[in-house]
């Protein structure tokens, strides 16, 4: 009875994945639990982890796993170790999946992030390089940048640039600026805004690569002319350790920027209010003329 009391779970359950991966946003693993999120954004964000699934995910996991041998649910459990800070045991974990099933997607980017966790940046680019080219659509189409951000760590600071990570560069003056179409802009924008809010997860103390990323993110933003955005990823750069001398420059400019934009807006809010008020006049007045006129004509 308990056996098809956990084929039952396990049916529902991959209805319930099934409807999740439509989504793409949140974390349900192959048992319907959910113990992570990722919010679709136009800003970087942290995601939002459940904690109090873990345990019972686990055992619910390892359950189905011996009561169908379906390797998803092996492979969630892995996803567990992983949170749990882990990593060394789900490197292992991953390792054996692939032993069992080899070039799986999900093995290969986990044990790519297991590693890059546990500071192994060189097994990390390889099982990463290999979950692109099985899935180069995954993860909001962002992983050439996971893969870009990797082979920086490997090479050294010396290739924490933009023109090794992103392929292009905002110049060195004091206000950014790009050649690039907009498509291409926002196709880097949202690779920026999902891989830092995946790090910004992990990474809580000062981090060459995450101050990079969130200096480039504020150079597009200003290039968009999105200067309040601009503003605010600039000072998450300086937080996490950006220590470039362009740095103040780039936050003087998109804060004199967003001040412009401020005053264009209060100059505009000032005309509509002026000429709504001009209309009310003339409104009034023609009334009041309208009114007089019938007076006087039927008096």
């Amino acid at each position: 009875m308990k056996k098809i009391s956990l084929l039952v779970m396990a049916v529902l359950a991959t209805v319930i994945h099934s409807l999740a991966c439509i989504n793409g946003d949140t974390q349900f693993l192959s048992d319907g639990s959910l113990v992570s999120q990722h919010l679709e954004s136009d800003a970087v964000h942290n995601l939002f982890f459940y904690k109090e699934s873990y345990n019972k995910a686990y055992k619910q996991l390892n359950s189905l796993y011996k009561a169908t041998k379906k390797i998803d649910y092996l492979s969630d459990k892995g996803v567990i170790l992983i949170l749990r800070g882990k990593y060394s045991e789900a490197i292992k974990f991953y390792l054996e999946i692939e032993r069992m099933q080899p070039n799986r997607y999900s093995t290969a980017s986990n044990l790519g992030t297991a590693y890059e966790l546990n500071g192994q940046a060189e097994e990390a680019l390889k099982w990463i390089k290999k979950a692109y080219e099985i899935n180069p659509l995954s993860h909001e189409h962002s992983e050439w940048l996971h893969v870009k951000i990797l082979e920086a760590k490997v090479k050294g600071d010396a290739y924490v640039t933009d023109n090794f990570l992103l392929h292009t560069s905002f110049g060195s003056g004091d206000e950014p600026f790009s050649k690039l179409h907009q498509s291409d802009l926002l196709r880097i924008k949202y690779a920026l805004i999902y891989q830092l809010s995946e790090r910004i997860s992990f990474v809580k103390t000062t981090d060459k690569i995450v101050a990079r990323l969130f200096f480039e993110l504020a150079n597009i933003e200003a290039v968009q002319r999105n200067f309040n955005n601009a503003v605010e990823y600039y000072k998450e750069a300086q937080a996490y350790g950006f220590t470039d001398g362009l740095l103040q420059a780039r936050i003087r400019s998109a804060s004199e920027g967003l001040q412009s934009a401020e005053k264009k807006i209060s100059v505009k809010e000032m005309l509509y209010w002026s000429l709504g008020s001009l209309i009310v006049i003339v409104l009034s007045a023609f009334f009041a003329i309208k009114k007089d006129f019938h007076h006087r004509l039927f008096r």
